[in-house]
């Protein structure tokens, strides 16, 4: 497990983000100035960073310079009040997470867990409507990738590929959501995809 670098100047948000993993995880240094977590980083330089948004005053390019110094780093940056245009801009530059500064504790654990198998991390609403911009999509009687499924899977495919949540489409099909979460997963399996945005660029 990689080193977890917490890098906050609010004793607040430290406060809460230790209490959201000190249960789980013991490799967890604190970082309250811009010299320290360079010091930190020439040490660890394959750590999982906590990047509070507040830290410095232009975090875009402060992200960039990191990034480009410390390749190996996995940046998990935590905004006030995330948006997706600011998602957008910071993705191309190589963080692996964006979320909410007070992300619950569970939700937090899973992103450390995911980023530090160097997989990217965001939240549901994100990949939502990453889903609905990226994605241009097909007839599915078109795609060929789609053949092992069934109909209905089919059906269910074009929908997350539209990016519909699991409601919407539980809804639309005259299903539940668990069974639209057991489709789901068969749909990954036969296709060969690891989540939804994966599914959908099947469709571009």
């Amino acid at each position: 497990m990689k080193k977890i670098l917490l890098c906050t100047n609010s004793e607040n948000l430290l406060e809460h983000w230790r209490e959201c993993i000190i249960n789980v995880y013991s490799n967890v240094i604190i970082i309250n100035t811009e010299k320290g977590l360079l010091k930190t980083l020439d040490d660890n330089p394959e750590s999982i960073l906590l990047l509070d948004c507040n830290f410095f005053i232009n975090s875009k390019d402060y992200v960039r310079s990191l990034i480009e110094s410390y390749p190996k780093i996995n940046i998990l940056f935590m905004d006030d009040c995330p948006s997706f245009k600011i998602g957008k801009e910071l993705l191309p530059l190589g963080i692996k997470g964006y979320a909410n500064r007070r992300l619950s504790s569970i939700h937090l654990l899973q992103a450390i867990s995911i980023i530090n198998d160097d997989k990217v991390w965001l939240y549901p609403e994100f990949v939502q409507k990453l889903i609905q911009e990226a994605s241009v999509v097909s007839k599915v009687e078109d795609n060929k990738d789609l053949d092992l499924l069934t109909n209905k899977e089919k059906q269910l495919a074009l929908l997350v590929s539209r990016g519909y949540s699991n409601k919407i489409i539980a809804l639309k099909l005259d299903i539940t959501e668990s069974t639209v979460k057991v489709h789901l997963r068969s749909i990954f399996k036969k296709l060969h995809v690891a989540d939804r945005l994966s599914l959908a660029l099947i469709f571009r």
